[in-house]
């Protein structure tokens, strides 16, 4: 009985080690999806910076061939008046002027483009460490995975032994059994004959035959 106690606490306790495990995967698993789903995400805002500075980049192009044709215009309308009716303070400040322009414009898509690379390498810093994570937590989503079977296996293995050695109690008890009642058989049968022969000389004893006609005889010893 106490075994039997022992065996059914012993599985209870693997049972419940066998639903936190379970229970652990189970989270593990939703937790790598999470990271899988925020990782679609990560990589879908990068390609949307991605585009947004290639369009940035067409655009600077765009501005660059402007920026000639400016350049090819005020050469041209420099060609057609004479450079000696220009003065230096008008030949400077046209110069100057389209340079600043020029300048400030360059300035600013450069800053945009510093800012658009450095948001991409962001993205891309987090990807690495999403990418890390979700390959950790597989990792530990496998190791939990195994150990789960190891138990459940080792569970298995303990409820077989004992199943077979109930098994052999049994049977030990059941020969056990068939001896003692072949013994108090023996005892009865010798106690019947040491009666019968003890009778008295002179008393009656009787006996019983069976057949098709039941048949009493009385016999004095």
């Amino acid at each position: 009985m106490a075994a039997t106690l022992t065996t059914c606490s012993q599985c209870v306790t693997y049972n419940e080690q066998l639903n936190s495990k379970a229970n652990e995967i189970k989270s593990l698993q939703e937790h790598v999806l999470k990271l899988a789903h925020k990782l679609q995400d990560e990589s879908r805002r990068k390609e949307e910076v991605q585009e947004r500075l290639n369009d940035k980049l067409i655009r600077l192009n765009d501005y660059a061939i402007k920026i000639r044709s400016l350049e090819e215009q005020l050469q041209s309308a420099t060609d057609r008046r004479p450079i000696n009716e220009l003065s230096r303070a008008e030949v400077d400040s046209i110069i100057g002027r389209d340079l600043e322009r020029i300048h400030s414009q360059l300035t600013e898509k450069d800053m945009k483009i510093m800012a658009l690379n450095d948001t991409i390498l962001e993205k891309e810093g987090q990807i690495i460490e999403l990418q890390e994570m979700c390959r950790e937590q597989g990792e530990l989503v496998r190791a939990k995975a195994k150990a789960f079977q190891i138990i459940q296996q080792k569970l298995l293995d303990f409820g077989t032994r004992t199943t077979r050695e109930d098994s052999t109690e049994t049977e030990a008890a059941y020969v056990f059994e068939s001896s003692f009642t072949s013994l108090s058989s023996s005892q009865q049968l010798l106690k019947e004959q040491h009666h019968y022969d003890s009778f008295s000389p002179g008393h009656a004893v009787i006996h019983f035959k069976t057949g098709w006609l039941a048949e009493t005889s009385i016999h004095f010893k």
